[in-house]
């Protein structure tokens, strides 16, 4: 059976290269590298989903999606299992393809080659001998590759026989040498199964310019299950010379922006392309965020994400910002691109758009170049139902300490002994029984629950990745100053009177003071300076710290709540849209530059979460 599928405006048939009868080696499509090969079955697929999908069912393959679809269908042809033909007329006279029970080359093309012939050496033992001579064909049909086998006697007609004994061409020489040359490889593991394919790893380009082999050139790759270790998968460079590579993560964006990259590692070392590892030296580990619900930090009170914001960072630095959807999808923020073009003129105001295609799982660093990403390196994840402004951001990258206390750590260690996640470390478990044992209490809690025992992470069972639970939002007391233009008061003193003692300190350069309260301090005063000088507080107000469930911001009572403590007297929490209430929506409305209605519609609901921070 073939596939008919058209990539760029041309047809191509894709087929078991066991089921041809006749074919003519101009009409082959060659291939060589599987950036190539991902990059013709992306847009084959775009054509016509169901074309391969076919071919893939005929030769009794079991698939679950499209995306597993690209991934088998790539590897059939990486190979050598399926061929890419151009139909008949399509290559300078080239015969048709017919499929039929046998394999079968017409005369034109090499010889079949020996199963002791050293082509054989790399290619997998797991095919049939008959496989196993067709790939080496290929391989010696590739530019740059010498043939073995001996001229036919045509061939020898045609030679100069004043000379006797086997001789090498010096361009025959160079050929040899780079082939020789070009024997190293690179492999990336990924824990787990079945990894996002979203997520891909660049070799930069170390060609010298004009032309240049293939193995110098930036390459793109995607990463496939081994074949024989079932807790990983890998992302492997073959035929590479022995300098070392930069390695880099590539995410593909939507529209007409460029692609995210996520630099790795510098100077990575390339192996003899026989050498195989239990645990390579560079390993990444994907992982998916849930949420506890309260500051219990409990495991059977734990949930999915809500919509919101997840913040990666590593090496002390904020690496990825991602974008969780409703759908619980995650999408990545261009961070280097906002980082190189903030001037310190825009706040709040300027959001920073997610354009990175959605990942499922978010690719972590646990050992880069043999070294595991620990102490310094440590990557922290944290959680936030609004963006963080990117002032707030540069506080976290400058107070280790701070950051520290809105992250959380990011325990991998037990891989490399266990080679799996089921023993929990702390807030890290395993996806196999992650939320399955959720247990939380509705009325006592007032939390709805989002994805009851886990159902959203069907899917990803059997990924064995891991999953790493976040602090609830909302565990900090946050006070802002700023007056009704929105103007911040940076770096003022206040102090918090409490029964259970007092707590004294200073706004940030963002108009904050962040603080956690104790049960005993969830009631007070709070006395505020604006002049450093002065012996009495400016300002005064009362507090008084409900330890229960906000409600969502699309919930009236979620808007009076945040009004009321923004300070727009929204009046008695009670669900009910009345004179108060909208009175309330008026002003923070008029304070924020939005249309001035008095209805919390959808742009003010996001503003007011915005400024609520949560």
């Amino acid at each position: 059976m073939k596939a008919r599928v058209s990539v760029d405006g041309s047809s191509y048939d894709v087929l078991e290269a066991l089921g041809t009868k006749g074919i003519e080696q101009d009409s082959v499509v060659q291939l060589h590298s599987r950036y190539d090969i991902d990059h013709f079955v992306e847009k084959a697929l775009d054509f016509d989903v169901n074309a391969l999908a076919a071919l893939l069912e005929s030769t009794g393959l079991v698939r679950s999606s499209s995306e597993e679809d690209a991934i088998i269908a790539g590897d059939r042809i990486e190979s050598g299992e399926f061929i890419i033909v151009r139909p008949e007329g399509k290559a300078n006279g080239g015969s048709s393809v017919v499929a039929s029970e046998t394999t079968h080359f017409i005369n034109t093309a090499p010889a079949p080659v020996s199963t002791q012939d050293h082509h054989n050496d790399e290619i997998s033992p797991i095919l049939s001998p008959d496989m196993r001579n067709f790939v080496a064909m290929q391989r010696a049909m590739r530019p740059n590759t010498t043939p073995t086998s001996q001229p036919s006697a045509t061939q020898n007609s045609a030679i100069n026989t004043s000379t006797t004994g086997s001789q090498t061409s010096p361009d025959n020489q160079l050929t040899r040498n780079k082939t020789e040359d070009f024997k190293y490889k690179i492999i990336i593991e990924i824990a787990g199964r079945n990894s996002c394919p979203k997520q891909k790893i660049e070799l930069n380009d170390i060609s010298q310019g004009g032309s240049s082999e293939y193995g110098e050139r930036a390459q793109l790759g995607s990463t496939q299950n081994h074949l024989h270790s079932n807790h990983r998968s890998i992302a492997e460079f073959r035929n590479l010379p022995k300098t070392p590579r930069n390695i880099t993560i590539v995410i593909p964006t939507k529209g007409p922006c460029a692609d995210i990259r996520l630099p790795l590692q510098d100077n990575v070392e390339t192996v003899d392309r026989t050498t195989d590892k239990p645990e390579w030296d560079n390993v990444l580990v994907p992982v998916r965020p849930l949420a506890y619900i309260n500051k219990n930090k409990n495991q059977e009170q734990t949930d999915i994400l809500k919509p919101g914001w997840i913040y990666v960072f590593w090496r002390g630095k904020l690496w990825r910002e991602l974008e969780v959807l409703k759908n619980q999808a995650m999408r990545d923020v261009n961070v280097e691109y906002y980082r190189k073009n903030w001037n310190g003129d825009f706040g709040q105001e300027e959001l920073r758009e997610a354009e990175g295609h959605w990942v499922s799982g978010i690719w972590t660093a646990y050992k880069l170049g043999g070294e595991l990403q620990t102490g310094a390196n440590t990557t922290r994840i944290a959680y936030s139902e609004q963006q963080w402004d990117w002032p707030y951001i540069e506080t976290l990258e400058s107070d280790n300490t701070k950051q520290q206390e809105v992250t959380t750590a990011l325990d991998f260690s037990a891989y490399s002994n266990d080679q799996h996640f089921r023993t929990p470390m702390g807030d890290v478990s395993s996806i196999e029984t992650a939320l399955l044992n959720q247990n939380i209490d509705i009325d006592a809690t007032g939390y709805k629950i989002l994805s009851e025992k886990g159902k959203a992470l069907r899917s990803q069972r059997d990924s064995l990745i891991p999953v790493v639970f976040l602090k609830a939002a909302g565990e900090k007391f946050i006070l802002k100053l700023q007056n009704k233009k929105g103007r911040v008061y940076a770096n003022k003193k206040v102090l918090l009177k409490t029964d259970g003692g007092n707590i004294e300190g200073e706004t940030d350069r963002n108009g904050q003071f962040e603080t956690v309260l104790k049960p005993e301090q969830l009631k007070g005063k709070i006395d505020v300076w604006l002049d450093p000088k002065q012996d009495e507080p400016i300002a005064y107000m009362d507090f008084d710290v409900k330890e229960e469930q906000i409600p969502d911001v699309s919930t009236i009572a979620g808007q009076q709540t945040r009004l009321n403590n923004l300070g727009f007297e929204a009046g008695v929490v009670d669900g009910i849209n009345g004179k108060n209430t909208k009175n309330a929506t008026i002003g923070f409305q008029s304070n924020n530059n939005l249309d001035v209605d008095g209805i919390c519609g959808p742009k003010t609901q996001r503003k007011l979460k915005q400024v609520y921070q949560q």
